[in-house]
């Protein structure tokens, strides 16, 4: 598999020499020059660190004291996707910006948590049975995501 996207990365760098930036990062590229490196990882520092993260664990809160939050069963299952699929990006960034691994250890924790109440709430769309999704165990992971994402506001602002 790697190999496939690797040819397709290259062919495309091949036929687009013009293209500045690439759709996916496989590794380094050498052609982008190292002050231009840094200067991007410098923005997306600032991007980083500007934010409050525990306004992402708001919703998590919600769907564990509340259910449904007010969506039907389909469309809070596609909520609980989107939100889920945020923190893998929010891993990398905090590895690219060279934030440390704690910081990353804690964005992977937030993320397996949100993935986790992401499987209840499909559960409970396959099986029709919505009161499922409030349960002492997905107020504990909320909390725990809660916990995670204040600690990665303190450690933001300690770089």
């Amino acid at each position: 598999p790697f190999a496939v996207l690797q040819e397709s990365y290259e062919g495309f760098r091949a036929h687009q020499p013009q293209f500045q930036w690439g759709v996916v990062r496989l590794r380094k590229d050498p052609s982008v020059p190292e002050r231009r490196r840094e200067g991007l990882k410098a923005r997306l520092r600032g991007a980083l660190t500007g934010r409050d993260f525990t306004r992402y664990g708001a919703f998590y809160r919600r769907l564990a004291e509340e259910g449904n939050c007010g969506y039907e069963l389909a469309a809070l299952q596609d909520a609980v996707i989107r939100s889920a699929a945020f923190f893998p990006a929010l891993v990398h960034q905090c590895r690219v910006i060279g934030a440390g691994t704690p910081l990353a250890e804690l964005a992977e924790t937030v993320w397996q948590d949100a993935c986790f109440m992401r499987s209840i709430v499909i559960k409970a769309r396959c099986k029709e049975e919505p009161d499922s999704i409030v349960s002492p165990r997905m107020r504990e992971k909320a909390r725990e995501i809660e916990a995670s994402l204040e600690e990665m506001n303190e450690w933001i602002r300690r770089c």
